[in-house]
């Protein structure tokens, strides 16, 4: 994601919400009709799920900030919360700029 963004908007904060926005924002304004979630809808996972903030002291979900920062439960590790991780990589596959980009 951060390949991207230094392609697209480079100079701009690799923060979690502008990495999510600009992985999605070309395909967004076009009609692409090449992945499984709409545009948007994906753009809404990355920051609502994947890149969720947690509070710390409070039962914290997985998601890719709980996994990085250490504070994730253990017991939410699982073949799902695996899986989904995978899905995200391959979701983003559809949104790699063109070479023409």
């Amino acid at each position: 994601m951060r390949d991207i963004q230094e392609k697209v908007n480079s100079g701009q904060n690799p923060s979690a919400k502008n990495l999510s926005r600009t992985v999605t924002a070309e395909k967004e304004t076009s009609d692409f009709g090449g992945n499984i979630l709409l545009p948007r809808m994906f753009h809404k996972y990355l920051d609502d799920v994947y890149f969720r903030g947690f509070d710390t002291g409070q039962v914290v979900e997985i998601s890719r900030h709980s996994v990085a920062h250490g504070v994730a439960n253990p017991q939410d590790f699982s073949a799902k919360a695996a899986t989904i991780g995978l899905l995200i990589l391959d979701q983003l596959f559809f949104f790699l700029p063109s070479e023409k980009s």
